[in-house]
């Protein structure tokens, strides 16, 4: 006999239950497995009333929209290569000097398929995803700067109405560095600050957890950032390999718990990326 008809013969009100719950859409079936995990690391959860990419590349903003924390457009979740003192001055400055003089990379450009690099010259950021390769970046330019400008005033309201912010981030930096960015970004907003921070150590693993203060948090992840091996995932798309270790990231963005005191009454836009 199948273990199916076991299950079934043995215990027919579960399996009549665990039937009717895979037929459940994906959104619900997501739901459900959601708000379990929360019941059972319920010490563990973040709360979150917006949730920001600090980078240091692409791999915090596209875990967020995995775990669908990503609710609208930020003009740096797919930049890279800057400094977390770089990204408070952007904030503290209202991005007045985002990409004011800048130079594109042309043999790192051409050496990487569709990708474009266009680095600004005063902090080093680089916008990998930004321009197409069929027309001159001056073209492209004041479309690339008044979506940014957009988008962070879009930005800034939905922080005025936070009391708990959550940073997600991927980066090698000292502890003193990210304690340093929520200290400087407290001065902007005197709210809950909370860095969940994925450190890349092929050597080293652990959750760990610094409470600076009653409003200042840093919660970090450190394992191998490697893709795992053999995986199922790698048969379909080759490529997926720059997402890393794709489960132990779930255990830690799993962790966030979004409310709903924020209305982000607009759809992420279709974004001028190509990635």
């Amino acid at each position: 006999m199948s273990l199916k008809n076991r299950i079934k013969n043995k215990f027919p009100v579960t399996y009549k239950n665990i039937k009717c719950v895979l037929r459940f859409p994906k959104k619900i079936k997501k739901y459900i497995k959601s708000e379990l995990y929360y019941i059972i690391h319920f010490k563990e959860i973040i709360y979150a009333d917006i949730v920001l990419s600090i980078g240091n590349n692409c791999q915090a903003a596209y875990y967020m929209e995995e775990y669908d924390l990503r609710k609208f457009a930020s003009p740096i979740d797919w930049m890279a290569g800057y400094s977390l003192e770089t990204l408070f001055n952007l904030f503290k400055n209202d991005f007045r000097d985002f990409f004011s003089s800048y130079y594109e990379d042309y043999s790192r450009s051409k050496e990487n398929g569709n990708a474009r690099f266009v680095i600004n010259k005063h902090n080093g950021m680089i916008a990998m995803h930004h321009f197409h390769k069929n027309s001159q970046i001056e073209q492209q330019f004041s479309n690339f700067l008044s979506k940014t400008f957009k988008r962070w005033q879009r930005i800034k309201n939905y922080l005025s109405l936070a009391n708990n912010i959550v940073f997600i981030s991927h980066r090698n930096d000292r502890l003193e560095d990210l304690e340093k960015f929520l200290f400087n970004f407290s001065t902007l907003y005197d709210v809950n600050l909370t860095i969940l921070n994925f450190r890349d150590d092929k050597n080293n693993e652990y959750k760990k957890i610094y409470n600076i203060n009653k409003k200042l948090k840093i919660v970090e992840f450190c394992f191998d950032d490697k893709f795992p091996p053999n995986d199922r995932l790698l048969i379909k798309n080759p490529g997926i390999v720059w997402i890393g270790n794709y489960k132990k990231w779930g255990g830690g963005m799993r962790l966030i718990k979004l409310s709903n005191k924020i209305d982000f009454n607009n759809k992420l836009e279709k974004e001028d990326v190509w990635i």
